[in-house]
C-alpha cells in the first residue's frame, strides 16, 4: 500500500506525540521534498520534529514537477508535490487535511 501524506496531519500528530497511531495504520508513510521542508521550518520555532526524522516508517521522495496536473502556485508547495507524488506514484491514500487540497485532489483522481 502506497501512502502519501501532506505537511498538517504529520505536525498534527506530533504534536500530540501519537505518531504511533499512523505507524499502527500504515506501513510505510511517503512524504515529498516540500512537506519535509515544511516539517523543518518547524525546528525553528522550537519544535522537536526528530520523531519523524527517525521513524523508520516514513520516507522521503522526491516529486517530479506535473504542471499540466497541478499548476504550482495553486496550492502550497507541500500539498502540490504530495498530490504531484501521489499520482505519480499510483498511491492508495493521500493523508491532506486542508479543504482545497482535498477539492483537488478529488478532482485529480
Amino acid at each position: 500500500m502506497i501512502v502519501i501524506s501532506d505537511n498538517s496531519p504529520l505536525s498534527a500528530f506530533l504534536a500530540i506525540n501519537r505518531l504511533d497511531i499512523l505507524k499502527s495504520m500504515y506501513e510505510k508513510i511517503i512524504i515529498p521534498k516540500a512537506v519535509y521542508q515544511e516539517l523543518e521550518n518547524l525546528k525553528l520555532r522550537g519544535v522537536d520534529i526528530s520523531p519523524i526524522q527517525n521513524a523508520e516508517r516514513i520516507e522521503i521522495q522526491m516529486a517530479i514537477p506535473m504542471p499540466n496536473v497541478l499548476p504550482s502556485g495553486v496550492l502550497d508547495a507541500g500539498e502540490t508535490e504530495a498530490i504531484w507524488l501521489a499520482k505519480q506514484l499510483n498511491a492508495d491514500w493521500l493523508i491532506i487535511d486542508e479543504n482545497k487540497g482535498r477539492k483537488v485532489a478529488l478532482q485529480l483522481g
